[in-house]
């Protein structure tokens, strides 16, 4: 039997720690073929220190409940079509690399779209 569960105020820590949203930083993200590197052609501050490269993770249920899903399918047209939300992307960029908003927001627009496109394929079907 878990100690949690044979004290009462730690089974109801646990129970209270269910309820709350996962907060996944990048040290806790395993790392897996689906994460990616992006050079950046400007270094950003992030942190109090100068960053030249970026590493992003693959996303999980919690972050797209955190962050909303940033990519929009639209199969209503003779060719699909796909378009970003910029906010939900941007919310997402900063959760997956483990940077404030702020750094995304410091990206070129050059760095912010290649990063918005490696990205997009999490959150689509595959093979779209």
């Amino acid at each position: 039997m878990d100690d949690r569960t044979k004290d009462p105020t730690l089974a109801n820590q646990v129970a209270d720690d269910e309820d709350k949203p996962a907060d996944l930083s990048m040290d806790e993200a395993p790392i897996d073929e689906h994460s990616f590197d992006h050079i950046l052609s400007k270094p950003i501050q992030a942190h109090g220190e100068e960053l030249r490269e970026l590493h992003w993770r693959e996303p999980t249920g919690g972050d797209i409940e955190m962050a909303g899903n940033p990519v929009y399918l639209d199969f209503s047209g003779a060719a699909p079509s796909i378009t970003f939300n910029e906010k939900k992307m941007a919310n997402m960029m900063s959760r997956l690399c483990g940077v404030p908003p702020s750094s995304i927001r410091a990206l070129t627009a050059k760095d912010w779209n290649a990063v918005a496109w490696k990205m997009f394929k999490f959150f689509t079907p595959p093979g779209a």
